[in-house]
């Protein structure tokens, strides 16, 4: 037989959640002919086979001789799965993670990682997953300076497709059950502008293309002003610097992520006076589910005040995010005289933005379980200790908040009498 899939797609065919509006229902069915056998352990089970269907019946029919001679104790139940080629196996727990509903940049980020690690181990079927392989691959990873944040999401991409293989009867045994976590430092670390670094950024994005376009770039008069740039140009350029210094603000006053940003469009924002707020699909988010972000009155206010400047609406992008903005970040931070990197090492990225929002909140007294709501975090220790910025949190404040010592008295002090 062949599956049939329901995914919900958007006017320009995009994957989107069920209640988005103008959402279309559509129905997929499957290329491939799947099969439904019962194994050697009485559990009903399902596998891909042949697109051809006379093929497809004689793949069935082999798999059921197999678990018959299993059950006889004459061949290995799980032998026909354990010797298919990994291609298909792949495919079927793709299929397997596309009726779970992930976002397909879930989706393509996990099967991306998986292949990765399988053909670095040279899998050619399931015979060939051993943890020893895998060990091997991830400390040649090691070797080429990958950091142990990376090495652990291949770990998990990894780990989870070896525990779909035992859930679906396709070996014996969690291969990779016993593979441990990647250890070592962080090797990114970022930090929250202060208040004043963030009025130095967002101003100068806000002036610097205007006045690069007024400054000579080469030739003997580098660095020397131009006389004047056409009106037309000028307000272009204005219209840029504000847009560039409006998406840093809507960065730090969300938490947004980076392609959140660039995939927000203008029927994502319900900007009313009285309650205005954000509200992302579940399609946009990393973890798949809605996200409803209050908003603050003036950037709400500096919204509509953009959307009406721009004349846009709908489904129109609400920002034209460039796909350099770390290195227009970069730029803006140096003319702001704000060191990409500071003496610690640690770094002001697009991604620092969200560790900003974090750090604030902790600077403001938000109580840690609406900062981790806020920020959208499954783990209360993320928000608390990998997004909030120790630095610019006030050590003498944590001092005075202390009891007081006892007096002590000094050496001329004579001790009370004692009885």
């Amino acid at each position: 037989m062949k599956l049939t899939s329901t995914r919900y797609v958007d006017k320009n065919g995009c994957r989107v959640s069920k209640q988005t509006p103008g959402a279309r229902k559509v129905n997929e069915r499957s290329t491939k002919y799947y099969g439904q056998y019962v194994d050697a352990d009485s559990n009903r089970c399902r596998v891909p086979l042949s697109t051809d269907k006379t093929v497809a019946r004689q793949q069935l029919a082999e798999i059921e001789r197999q678990i018959e001679l299993g059950k006889a104790g004459l061949v290995d139940p799980y032998g026909a799965q354990r010797k298919a080629p990994i291609a298909s196996q792949i495919d079927a727990y793709e299929a397997h993670l596309r009726n779970k509903g992930v976002t397909s940049k879930h989706l393509a980020e996990t099967m991306r990682r998986l292949r990765a690690v399988l053909e670095g181990c040279q899998v050619r079927s399931l015979a060939d997953l051993r943890i020893e392989a895998v060990e091997r691959f991830f400390s040649l990873l090691a070797d080429r300076g990958t950091g142990a944040t990376t090495r652990n999401s291949y770990r998990m991409s990894a780990k989870a497709f070896s525990r779909w293989c035992l859930m679906t009867r396709r070996m014996g045994e969690d291969a990779l059950a016993s593979l441990g976590p990647a250890s070592g430092e962080i090797r990114r670390q970022r930090r929250a502008p202060t208040e004043d670094e963030l009025s130095r950024l967002i101003t100068t994005a806000r002036e610097r293309p205007l006045i690069e376009a007024l400054t000579v770039r080469r030739g003997k008069n580098k660095g020397k002003p131009l006389a004047s740039v056409r009106p037309e140009v000028q307000d272009e350029l204005n219209r840029l610097g504000r847009e560039r210094g409006l998406m840093y603000m809507t960065l730090v006053h969300t938490g947004l992520r980076r392609g959140e940003l660039e995939a927000l469009e203008v029927r994502h924002l319900n900007l009313s006076e009285d309650r205005p707020q954000l509200i992302l699909p579940g399609s946009m988010t990393k973890n798949g589910k809605e996200a409803r972000i209050p908003l603050r009155s003036d950037l709400a206010e500096a919204l509509r005040i953009w959307l009406a400047e721009t004349g846009k609406w709908g489904f129109d992008r609400v920002f034209r995010v460039p796909v350099q903005l770390i290195k227009i970040l970069r730029r803006d931070l140096k003319m702001a005289g704000i060191p990409y990197r500071d003496d610690n090492g640690r770094t002001i990225d697009v991604h620092a933005f969200r560790h900003t929002t974090a750090t604030y909140l902790a600077k403001n007294k938000v109580s840690p379980r609406v900062a981790q709501s806020f920020m959208r975090h499954s783990d209360i220790k993320l928000t608390l200790q990998t997004y909030t910025d120790l630095y610019a949190l006030d050590e003498e404040e944590a001092l005075a908040a202390l009891p007081p010592l006892p007096r002590v008295m000094s050496p001329d002090e004579t001790s009370p009498p004692t009885e």
